[in-house]
């Protein structure tokens, strides 16, 4: 456990903030795929990423992606095309829990061969690849978009390309269209709309290619809302782009609707600043539908209980499916920030507050975004988080760089 706190509540820095978790997956399943993708830059350094280049190389009977859940959707349909492979995928309890039937379903229908070893519709799975002609294949579009993800990066290795139809409306669209646009840079013909995701067979490609991993703005929401707390800022970020292809950039446009950040741009480096904590007072509530970037939904909701800002955040039916119960866990720790929420199946709302807890200490419940988003409130008072080595899931030099803009940790 640490204490966090933030002394002069004044943020200044310049960080480097590691190459996107999702992007990095998807270039690693597609160069395993296609050889003629030589390199791959600025990869992410997240445990997931390493979990799932370990998995890639160093084929064995059994491979235990722990809790990586995007290796875990992306390897079931890697291993379900790769002719002689023979191999039982698992992972942690958790892992265990989290659903993987409608993805196993669609693969089956291609003709794959996979096998429940304990609890239908769970991992473990025994895997054993094949050539998959390919077609067409209907998926549910409103549990989770790494599973069509998962299938449109195989799809072009089929003899018959892959057209996946979307059976219910689709949910986090702009990750497939970050899976779409990675495709597409590769010379893979592709089309993406409402109803289907068609990807064209493509055997090889027609040019070697070296690619650039985008740093990762889901990571980047945590700095630039702790900026938002702070009494003044002057914060720089490296390697991210103004046009960016990553559905949590919305982020930007959503935090300056409740706070005076300041946003401005110098080629691949954005530039955050604050000069004063005041926050505009047209804006008395935050109302937003987190549909197609969930993972913005933990931050938002810490960020607006430190600021005492209601809000209401709908479209958060996959948080039940994450590293933890979100929504739960989230509603359970925001009152130690003095904050009463309602929970729906697909909604958080905060309209009243309570007297802060002293000193709360923070429950993480193994999932890396709760660690990054409550350390936010460190600029409002003194916070404990329990384990915060739960961060290197996704960004795993998180606590140095909060040290670097004057963050004081304290191990207990």
């Amino acid at each position: 456990m640490i204490l966090l706190s933030h002394p002069t509540k004044q943020l200044q820095g310049k960080i480097t903030i590691p190459g996107s978790k999702s992007i990095s997956n998807r270039w690693l399943i597609l160069q395993a795929l296609y050889p003629q993708i030589l390199d791959i830059h600025n990869l992410s350094t997240a445990r997931d990423t390493r979990i799932m280049q370990a998995a890639l190389t160093q084929l064995t009977d059994h491979i235990n992606i722990y809790d990586a859940g995007t290796a875990a959707r992306f390897l079931t349909a890697y291993f379900a095309q790769l002719p002689g492979c023979n191999i039982i995928l698992h992972g942690t309890e958790r892992m265990h829990q989290r659903p993987i039937e409608p993805l196993v379903a669609a693969l089956q229908q291609l003709g794959a061969q996979i096998n429940y070893t304990e609890k239908h519709g769970y991992l473990p799975l025994h895997i054993q690849g094949k050539t998959l002609s390919g077609g067409q294949v209907s998926v549910a579009g409103n549990i989770s978009s790494q599973f069509i993800t998962a299938l449109a990066l195989i799809g072009a290795k089929m003899p018959n390309g892959l057209h996946i139809l979307f059976s219910t409306p689709i949910t986090s669209k702009p990750y497939l269209q970050l899976t779409q646009a990675q495709l597409s840079e590769i010379g893979i013909n592709v089309s993406l709309t409402d109803e289907a995701f068609h990807v064209e067979h493509t055997p090889q490609l027609s040019k070697n290619h070296v690619v650039t991993c985008e740093s990762d703005w889901s990571s980047a929401s945590y700095l630039i809302a702790a900026a938002a707390l702070a009494a003044t800022a002057d914060l720089e970020l490296m390697h991210f782009s103004r046009t960016s292809t990553q559905g949590d950039s919305a982020l930007l446009q959503l935090i300056t609707q409740i706070t005076n950040l300041q946003i401005n741009w110098s080629a691949e480096r954005l530039h955050i600043h604050k000069t004063s904590q005041a926050i505009p007072g047209t804006k008395l509530d935050f109302k937003v539908d987190f549909n197609h970037t969930p993972d913005l939904a933990q931050t938002f909701a810490v960020l607006c209980a430190s600021l005492r800002i209601p809000f209401h955040i709908t479209g958060l039916h996959t948080l039940a499916y994450k590293e933890t119960h979100r929504l739960e866990a989230l509603q359970q720790e925001l009152q130690k920030l003095g904050a009463k929420t309602h929970i729906t199946p697909d909604s958080i709302e905060l309209k009243e507050y309570a007297a802060v807890v002293e000193n709360p200490i923070i429950e993480t419940y193994a999932d890396h975004r709760m660690a990054m988003s409550f350390a936010i409130h460190a600029l409002q008072q003194p916070i404990y988080i329990q384990e915060p080595e739960v961060v290197h899931k996704s960004y795993p030099s998180f606590w140095q760089d909060l040290q670097s803009l004057g963050f004081t940790i304290k191990h207990t």
